[in-house]
């Protein structure tokens, strides 16, 4: 994170902070194999989806004494994807996605996300 804070009175400032950084993101749904359409005794379905992402936001915080509260967003940018599919305790595969390939499967290739924070500074 990078910004610059403008003091308002003796403790209390106001900071806007830009941040570029990498994230890890995986998500992950499961089914059970009774709940399919003729799914009697079929195992558990796991589907999990994992990218790696850079990340690019901004974050304003407002500074009093040694504390800072922020609240901010940004957007993740995929650079590559990986699916998982496990039927019970059994791997069933795995795919691997570039950045063509996520922005073919989604109608948009940009992952939003807002972010608050809770700092204190011991300097």
């Amino acid at each position: 994170q990078l910004g610059y804070m403008i003091g308002i009175t003796d403790g209390l400032g106001i900071s806007i902070l830009g941040e570029i950084g990498y994230a890890h993101d995986t998500f992950a749904f499961s089914i059970d194999g009774s709940a399919m359409e003729a799914g009697n005794g079929a195992p558990r379905m796991t589907l999990s989806q994992s990218f790696e992402s850079i990340q690019i936001g901004l974050l304003p915080k407002v500074n009093i004494g040694a504390f800072a509260i922020g609240i901010g967003g940004g957007v993740k940018i995929p650079m590559a994807s990986t699916i998982n599919v496990k039927y019970g305790d059994t791997d069933a595969g795995s795919l691997k996605l570039n950045m063509n390939d996520i922005g073919t499967m989604y109608s948009t290739a940009l992952i939003g996300y807002i972010k608050g924070t809770f700092d204190y500074s011991i300097f």
